[in-house]
């Protein structure tokens, strides 16, 4: 099977169609870049290409690019837990579990939701 050419999408056309600036559009689509979610094409008609499937990138994973940890607090984290210095035992604190349940929701949306829809 041939591959398709990636449909490449011009820095100065998406920012113009979404009302952004320039160089702060750059600085988006450069982190999207290095974290391997899109290519760049270099030369006549440069820009960038997804590298993924817009359907197969979800929303948390765009956000933990920019924002780091999905969760309100430290404590309630996965990839960022640090333990809260009053806590003297974060297994059975239910600040902590409600708050856990809270991310958990609210990766599940996130999740739920992917580049391709919000493109859409």
């Amino acid at each position: 099977m041939a591959k398709t050419p990636e449909k490449r999408f011009l820095i100065a056309e998406i920012a113009e169609v979404c009302h952004l600036p320039k160089k702060f559009l750059e600085s988006i689509l450069l982190d999207l870049k290095n974290n391997g979610f899109l290519g760049p094409k270099i030369g006549k008609g440069s820009g960038y290409y997804f590298i993924k499937n817009p359907a197969d990138i979800n929303v948390a994973d765009v956000y933990r690019i920019f924002e780091g940890a999905i969760a309100l607090y430290p404590c309630a984290t996965f990839k960022y837990y640090q333990a809260c210095e009053e806590c003297l035992d974060p297994q059975k604190c239910g600040i902590r579990k409600s708050f856990l349940e809270l991310r958990n929701k609210q990766v599940e949306a996130m999740k739920s939701i992917s580049l391709n829809d919000l493109i859409q």
